[in-house]
């Protein structure tokens, strides 16, 4: 679904609704919805994140990098209840490091990506000898 300019808060609310309704009617539909990425669809706001805790908590990986309206409140939902594994919010400039130690402190296991240039890690013995 990433880049997708016209979604809306809404429009993925009704999906996620009607996904929980179908999972609710026939649990041999399937195993749930697992991955979902709404990267750079900027209409998007801490409602959809809202959603996606509520209705769809066997997501285990979530991208909404680049959604640049969704802030620290998003994150609330995301509590012990939930299955997420994997969240990236790179590129979500309303996201702050107070909101990311809140997702770390209820999820521990939580593998978050935030800030990319905090990957690069020269210590590591792979890339020993590579800098200049």
């Amino acid at each position: 679904m990433g880049a997708c300019t016209g979604v809306t808060d809404g429009g993925l609310e009704r999906f996620a609704v009607a996904r929980q309704a179908l999972q609710n009617h026939s649990p041999a539909a399937g195993g749930g919805l697992r991955k979902l990425s709404v990267m750079n669809c900027p209409r998007l706001t801490n409602k959809t994140l809202q959603a996606v805790a509520d209705r769809l908590p066997e997501v285990l990986d979530l991208c909404i990098y680049g959604c640049y309206k969704m802030t620290d409140e998003g994150l609330i939902g995301f509590k012990r209840g939930c299955c997420l594994c994997r969240l990236n919010t790179s590129g979500c400039y309303k996201i702050t490091d107070s909101g990311t130690r809140y997702l770390i402190q209820v999820r521990p296991s939580l593998l978050l990506y935030h800030k990319p240039r905090d990957f690069y890690l020269p210590t590591l013995p792979l890339y020993k000898g590579l800098s200049a």
